[in-house]
């Protein structure tokens, strides 16, 4: 009898024990338990490509294009007055990506390389073709910017020291017109009827000048029947046009300023075009014109623009080009 008693009690026990670990979680366990409720889910950032454009004297390059390309599509951004470049919203994957620095004049700079969330990398960019030099003290420097114009050849260079010039340029090699500053070097258009700068050329790059005083009906800028050209880092203004885009194909206007005009004029459209595909307007300043930019047959992207005191900011007057599909993108404008 007593034996009996004694082996009942050990079966009892041992049922106990088993049914521990199945019914109570063990710290541990609690503690995961605790985490996988509480802990957010993990987000990506993008990534990022910056650096500094320079020449092989390591002075600044301003106004390359810069682009990293990936899956048939791509980033860019422009270097500013220091060199410097930010390209942002680069997809992250386990492969290179090609990045390349153009501008006109120089050759042009590709690498491939892993990009993550705080990439760097510095471009060099050397010289091609001539340069040719307007004002300043060069024993052999031009007084006026459009008798240098009309001795370059495509993929040279015409750089204009600062000073006040009252020309009307038009512009048909494939060249760089870069002007030393846009606040001490200035092309003044002398209130005449035709157009101040008219380029014709295709692959052009202007940029680093103030450019103003052109009669109404008339365009501070005008690209026509052109292709592969930039406008940047310029002040417009006192005309009834800023910048007009006729039949232009790949044409930047990227970083430029259109102000109050100061005189009792007032601009009419900062940035007009007209009939053009697979072009970019790019944080430009538009300030106190009655229109911003007005589109007619334009197939491009319109991006990170700051618009105010107009009547109309961005009016589309006709749409779809024949035979191309519609294509704006329109965003991060103010």
């Amino acid at each position: 009898m007593k034996r009996t008693i004694k082996v009942v009690g050990i079966i009892i026990v041992l049922i106990g024990l088993t049914g521990v670990p199945s019914s109570v979680p063990t710290f541990a366990q609690q503690q995961n338990a605790t985490y996988q409720r509480n802990a957010a889910p993990l987000q990506e950032e993008p990534g990022t490509l910056s650096g500094f454009v320079r020449d092989p004297l390591m002075n600044p390059i301003i106004g390359a294009t810069l682009r990293v390309s990936y899956h048939e599509t791509y980033q860019e951004s422009y270097s500013d007055a220091s060199g410097f470049y930010h390209i942002t919203n680069i997809p992250l994957c386990n492969c290179t990506k090609n990045a390349t620095c153009s501008k006109q004049g120089y050759n042009t700079a590709s690498v491939s390389l892993p990009i993550w969330e705080t990439t760097t990398y510095d471009f060099v960019l050397t010289l091609k073709g001539q340069w040719f030099y307007v004002g300043g003290a060069g024993p052999n420097n031009y007084t006026k910017i459009q008798d240098a114009i009309d001795n370059t050849s495509d993929g040279d260079t015409v750089y204009v020291f600062p000073g006040s010039y009252r020309e009307h340029l038009v512009i048909n090699t494939s060249i760089q017109l870069q002007g030393a500053n846009p606040l001490s070097t200035i092309v003044d258009g002398q209130n005449a009827s035709n157009d101040i700068i008219t380029c014709i050329g295709t692959d052009v790059f202007i940029g680093g000048f103030t450019i103003f005083n052109c009669s109404m009906g008339s365009s501070v800028v005008r690209f026509n029947h052109t292709r592969n050209c930039t406008l940047y880092g310029t002040k417009i203004h006192t005309g009834e046009y800023g910048v007009t885009i006729q039949n232009g194909q790949n044409i930047n206007i990227v970083n430029n300023t259109f102000p109050k005009t100061p005189s009792t004029k007032t601009g009419y459209v900062a940035i007009r075009l007209l009939d053009c595909v697979y072009c970019t307007i790019s944080q430009n300043n538009i300030s106190s014109w009655v229109g911003g930019i007005l589109l007619s047959y334009a197939y491009l992207r319109i991006t990170k623009n700051t618009i105010t005191h107009t009547q109309r900011g961005i009016t589309d007057m006709m749409n779809a080009l024949p035979g191309v599909n519609t294509y704006f993108i329109i965003d991060e404008n103010r």
